[in-house]
């Protein structure tokens, strides 16, 4: 069993009784110091509705369901790669506690608790207010932290070999914003939207509502109200629009097996279904401390009450020495002199897509870092990539066949997306890092790069999955067009 039960904590924070919640164990805790960044904006999703466009996705959508099954978001990369994209003009300056040139720590804890013979581990990753060390160089025991996304991994050991076989059972940023006003119910036009594939079917399904009860509100999709889940590939904007198309599809199967019409959409809802974050051990460990029916935020006396061991768990980073040993890649990693993402320009929407995209990728092949370029300024503009390195949050597993599968997919979903299939040049370098920051450096048809760096430790604060609500309305609409033109609705 993990923990004392009933044993105090007499350690570094304080004496701090112990609270009998759910067992687990809190293996590590790496806290690294961040740097200074400049001002982070939002850009949500929304659909490009040219002519052209939509015709090349009714098509393709047709061809995929005459062939039967799903529609395969490789097919809408190959034909229409941008139908889903980021906005072009950056929207909300997003606010985070202190500012963005605070110093402040992320972290990354990995919490283990049994389940029969298994083992269940939650990789909890997040952000402090600030940075404040005491003397002796330890961390304020009340200095909150935030959550910004979970991976719950499940481990097994095979009776016959013996063999260790490690999966990703979930992935998700937690959609919170405490420095958020979230929903106003006295000035509705305040209010934020979520942009998950669930909100834009329950939005399409509302619309039909409203049509007979124009005083319907729908709150299903509010932000700011709880904390609310948001698997990390619902930013790939391919596999947003055809998880969505795939979710109508399955309800109109029903509809056709004997369920009514007024079903579909909630049909379509319940395959689209986020993760709950109420079921996550931790979460509910936690819960049991706080009396907060979700917490997403904690100090660590709350985390001393969870385990008494916290203390020996408990690891600060050097960030000093280089990464890598490229000098190139560093002198980019290290620069102070990036831009702006809240610029209207084609290299910061790039940087943008970049940064939504590669993150959720990285945790579906179970890794958490990776630095590679990417040019198509070759003769005949094959791709062309070298990769510098590649790591996983997972102790002991080997990289490579999983960089090389994380690699496929950007090329097949992102890099279309990027180059105009492969009409426009780039220079590209990328450094991805899920649990810390993302720095790309983008360069055009030759052009000298522009550098950009965000703060991926706290990437569920500037998501595209969130919106103004003039901008959500306008996305619904834009999909019950396309959902209408391939007979879906």
């Amino acid at each position: 069993m993990y923990g004392n039960k009933g044993s105090s904590f007499n350690g570094m924070y304080g004496d701090q009784q112990f609270v009998n919640a759910v067992d687990v164990r809190i293996a590590k805790m790496i806290f690294i110091p961040t740097k200074e960044y400049t001002d982070v904006y939002r850009r949500p999703f929304e659909m490009n509705t040219s002519a052209n466009s939509l015709n090349a996705l009714e098509n393709v959508i047709g061809d995929q369901l005459m062939r039967g099954g799903n529609v395969n978001p490789l097919a809408i990369a190959n034909v229409v790669p941008d139908i889903m994209k980021l906005s072009d003009v950056p929207k909300e300056k997003i606010q985070i506690a202190n500012g963005w040139g605070t110093v402040r720590l992320r972290f990354i804890m990995e919490v283990e608790h049994m389940v029969g013979t298994a083992t269940h581990v939650s990789y909890i990753q997040g952000y402090t207010d600030y940075h404040d060390p005491s003397i002796s160089g330890k961390i304020d025991p009340n200095m909150l932290m935030h959550i910004n996304s979970i991976t719950n991994v499940i481990r097994t050991t095979s009776a016959d070999t013996g063999q260790m076989h490690t999966r990703v059972h979930s992935s998700f940023n937690i959609l919170y914003d405490s420095q958020s006003n979230g929903y106003n119910v006295e000035n509705t036009t305040e209010s934020h939207r979520l942009l998950r594939p669930k909100d834009i079917v329950d939005g399409m399904d509302m619309n039909k509502i409203q049509n007979a009860h124009d005083n319907n509100m729908d709150s299903r999709s509010l932000f700011g109200v709880l904390p609310q889940e948001s698997k990390r590939t619902n930013s790939v904007g391919v596999q947003h629009i055809t998880n969505v198309i795939n979710g109508v599809v399955l309800g109109n199967d029903m509809a056709s097996i004997g369920y009514g019409e007024s079903d579909i959409m909630n049909v379509a809802t319940s395959g689209l279904d986020e993760n709950n974050l109420g079921g996550v051990t931790f979460i509910e460990a936690l819960s049991a401390i706080t009396g907060e029916v979700a917490s997403v935020e904690f100090t660590l006396n709350d985390l001393a009450k969870l385990d008494p061991g916290v203390e020996q768990a408990l690891v600060i980073v050097d960030t000093s020495t280089p990464m890598l040993n490229d000098n190139m890649i560093n002198n980019i990693l290290d620069t102070t002199n990036t831009a702006e993402m809240g610029t209207v320009s084609m290299e910061a929407t790039i940087a943008a897509t970049i940064s939504e995209s590669v993150t959720g990728l990285l945790v579906d092949d179970m890794l958490s870092s990776i630095d590679f370029s990417i040019t198509n300024m070759t003769p005949n503009s094959e791709q062309v990539v070298a990769i510098s390195s590649s790591k996983s949050f997972i102790h002991g597993i080997d990289v490579i066949g999983y960089t090389e599968r994380f690699m496929n997919k950007f090329q097949a979903l992102v890099m279309p997306a990027i180059t105009k299939n492969n009409l426009m040049g780039v220079d590209i370098f990328i450094h991805a890092d899920v649990l810390g920051e993302t720095t790309i450096a983008v360069a055009l048809n030759g052009d000298h790069p522009v550098v950009y760096r965000l703060p991926t430790f706290c990437n569920s604060l500037y998501t595209s999955m969130i919106s103004q609500e003039g901008d959500y309305n306008v996305l619904v609409e834009d999909f019950s067009q396309v959902l209408a033109m391939t007979n879906l609705t």
